[in-house]
């Protein structure tokens, strides 16, 4: 009994802090979205962060990116080395040590349209739950 309370506790906590996501973009969408284009990431939870976890990414359309690390400024150097994909309809990236211990050196998502130039980023095979907020930098 305990533990079907809890369970529905949590599911009723995930469903009323779960933001709605809009409309997922395609493919075509996507790759405009990423390709040679800078991200103001706003990451979804953030330990001690006093104003949130942003940071900015560089996508290249020669398929690899420039991560920085949180609090970075737009042209601040590069954390680490990344290569991106789309797969389907979904952004994966690689990185070769950045994330390992947060989740996202090696991951996929899915980006939905949250309203103009706001974008969220899901994992794929995920619980549905934010992972991030992105913006393009123009």
């Amino acid at each position: 009994m305990k533990r079907t309370f809890a369970g529905a506790l949590l599911l009723a906590a995930m469903w009323h802090t779960s933001p709605v996501l809009g409309d997922p973009i395609d493919k075509a969408e996507l790759m405009k979205l990423v390709t040679d284009q800078t991200w103001h990431v706003n990451w979804a939870a953030c330990m001690g962060g006093s104003d949130g976890c942003r940071t900015y990414w560089d996508f290249k359309g020669d398929g690899t990116f420039c991560p920085r690390m949180i609090g970075a400024k737009p042209k601040d150097k590069c954390a680490d080395d990344g290569k991106w994909r789309i797969d389907g309809g979904n952004l994966c990236w690689e990185l070769t040590w950045l994330g390992g211990g947060e989740g996202y050196k090696k991951v996929c998502v899915s980006i939905n349209k949250a309203g103009d130039n706001a974008y969220v980023a899901t994992r794929v095979g995920g619980l549905g739950l934010k992972f991030f907020d992105l913006s393009l930098v123009k």
